[in-house]
Parts: structure tokens; C-alpha cells; sequence
């Protein structure tokens, strides 16, 4: 694996079909969402990242100040606290969260703009929730597992990425490409999974003010993708894909694609 990190980090390899070389080896899991051709995923509009969740809290709300934080920003920031709140001490209580959000502060992972952007009522509703006493459990037998980086190699036949090509290349030589048997890699993170039963339960937070519908339209893609790499990558099958909706403190379940 770090052979191969190295060689794309210094753009060593080509495709052995030089035809080819004009299309990106690595590919992020988001690109090809962003280019599924399904129909399905043009039925819900893609909204701005400013229109993620807005959460304001509480204690701003008693100040009446005005929180100024995109939402692409507060995204990042939700995912910084779920990736490094110590999960196995933290339940449904505001000072008990409190405290946690002043560590990460106090430890640089979240800066002070950023620690007041969060809802507090936001994480207790998260820390109400089964998924959280799982997450606990599978932490305390050091089965949990954040921030997960990944390579898969996909061929270039697959469907996602010849849909991925025809949306960005043309398709004068999509035939060619398909009888390449060439590879191209995909790239992305994990947010959370945790090993249960033997069994992985993946987890990927979203802040988006969707519904549960919108977001399982939108994710299914990217997010079946992940559960591709970790069941190749672990030889153990994904028991559930599961999106923590912050927006609608809820637990969403995602089909299988």
C-alpha cells in the first residue's frame, strides 16, 4: 500500500493504453457520485453547501449573537467532534459534552469559533441514540474505528466510472475503454464503522437539511462504494450502511445498491 500511496503521490504510473492517460488514475468517491448517471439522482436538487444544517446554540441564542459559519464549514466541523470526542465517556448530558467540545478546543482540534458553532442539543439527541451505546461498546473493545482512509480499484468497465468518463471525456472512446481491462482507483474516508458480531456496521454523519428520503437518494452511491472497499479490504461483510442525519436526529438506514 505504500509502494503504490508513493506512486501516485509522485504521478509515476501510466495506463498501459496510452489512450487513456488523459483521465485521472485516482478518483474520489465524491467525484463519482457527482456523476452517477442513474436517473433516480436527478430528482433531488443539489442544494449549496451554505444550506447545510443551521444549528445556532444555545448559549448563543441566550447572547442573541448571530453565528456566521457556512455550511460547508460546519460540516467540517461536526465531523471533527464525532472524530474526536472520546465517545466511551460521553452520554446525553449537556456539561458532560461541554466539557468534551472545551477539550478539543483546548488541544487545537477545534478552535473557539468553531467549538461555539456546535448544538449542544444536536449531540445529546446523537448520544439518545442505540448507534451511540454500539459505537461505545465496540470503543471498548477497540473495534471502532473514525476517519478511515481507503484505496479501491475499480475496473474501468464498471458502470460508475464509464459513467464518470462520459460526463467528463466524451464518449468516442468509452468501447475502447471498457475492453481495456485497465484499473483506476478510488479514493475516500470513512467517517465510522465499527466491528459488531463479526459483523461491520458503517457510519457516515451528514449535515445536510434534507429529508431521509433526500438524503438516501443522494448517499447511496458514494456510500454503497464504501461498503464495497471495507468488505474487500476486511473479508468481512457490511451488516448495515447508516447515515447519522444531524439535521434530523435521526439514524437512517441505507439500502444496498
Amino acid at each position: 500500500k505504500e509502494d503504490l500511496l508513493n506512486t501516485i503521490e509522485n504521478k509515476e504510473y501510466t495506463y498501459s493504453d496510452t489512450y487513456l492517460n488523459s483521465i485521472p488514475l485516482v478518483l474520489s468517491v465524491s467525484k463519482i457520485k457527482e456523476n452517477e448517471g442513474t436517473p433516480i439522482y436527478h430528482k433531488v436538487e443539489e442544494k449549496s453547501s451554505a444550506e447545510e444544517c443551521e444549528v445556532v446554540p444555545r448559549f448563543m441564542k441566550e447572547k442573541k449573537e448571530e453565528s456566521i459559519v457556512k455550511g460547508a464549514s460546519l460540516g467540517n466541523i461536526y465531523h471533527k467532534f464525532f472524530e474526536k470526542v472520546n465517545i466511551a465517556i460521553c452520554y446525553n448530558n449537556t456539561k458532560v459534552i461541554e466539557g468534551e467540545i472545551n477539550r478539543l478546543v483546548e488541544e487545537n482540534h477545534l478552535s473557539k469559533d468553531e467549538a461555539r458553532a456546535i448544538n449542544i442539543r444536536k449531540i445529546e439527541k446523537f448520544f439518545e441514540t442505540d448507534l451511540s451505546k454500539y459505537m461505545k461498546e465496540a470503543e471498548e473493545e477497540k473495534l471502532l474505528f473514525r476517519e478511515s482512509p481507503f484505496l479501491l480499484y475499480m475496473d474501468t468497465e464498471d458502470d460508475r466510472i464509464i459513467n464518470y468518463i462520459e460526463n467528463n471525456y466524451g464518449q468516442e472512446d468509452i468501447e475502447k475503454i471498457k475492453l481495456s481491462k485497465e484499473k483506476v482507483i478510488i479514493q475516500g474516508i470513512v467517517d465510522c464503522y465499527f466491528i459488531r458480531g463479526n459483523k461491520i456496521y458503517l457510519v457516515d454523519y451528514k449535515t445536510d437539511r434534507r429529508s431521509e428520503e433526500e438524503l438516501k437518494i443522494l448517499y447511496m452511491e458514494q456510500l454503497n462504494l464504501y461498503r464495497e472497499a471495507l468488505e474487500k479490504l476486511s473479508g468481512l461483510k457490511v451488516n448495515a450502511i447508516l447515515i447519522y442525519s444531524v439535521y434530523n436526529d435521526k439514524v437512517i438506514e441505507i439500502p444496498y445498491y
